[in-house]
């Protein structure tokens, strides 16, 4: 265990001695201390600050397509009633057609009675 040591000691000071090692170290453990620094002084942030426009611009968008959605229904309505009465009104002139071809219409029998 203690010769370990000594050798991990003894890489350690290899490490140390080179110029590009001990500033690659030297810049990971600014960059961490940087991280732990701001931490530290910023505050837990809050999301209704933070987030404040993008919830009221959730909530315009959310009107808007409730807006949407209802026009957009009606509209459909409108165009199904107007499709039900067309059919409504082609439906009861074929039969009125018919009714006046039945009408005219006469057996063979009938017409030779006169009738």
């Amino acid at each position: 265990m203690h010769s370990l040591i000594e050798t991990a000691l003894k890489v350690f000071n290899e490490i140390l001695k080179r110029k590009e090692a001990l500033i690659g170290v030297g810049l990971i453990v600014l960059v961490y201390l940087g991280f732990l620094i701001g931490k530290s002084t910023c505050g837990e942030c809050e999301k209704d600050v933070v987030c404040k426009t993008f919830i009221s611009d959730n909530r315009i968008l959310e009107e808007q397509l409730k807006t949407c959605q209802s026009d957009c229904l009606e509209n459909k309505i409108g165009i199904v009633k107007k499709c039900q009465e067309e059919e409504r009104k082609a439906c009861q002139d074929k039969v009125e057609k018919f009714k006046k071809v039945y009408k005219d219409l006469k057996c063979t029998i009938c017409n030779k009675r006169g009738r």
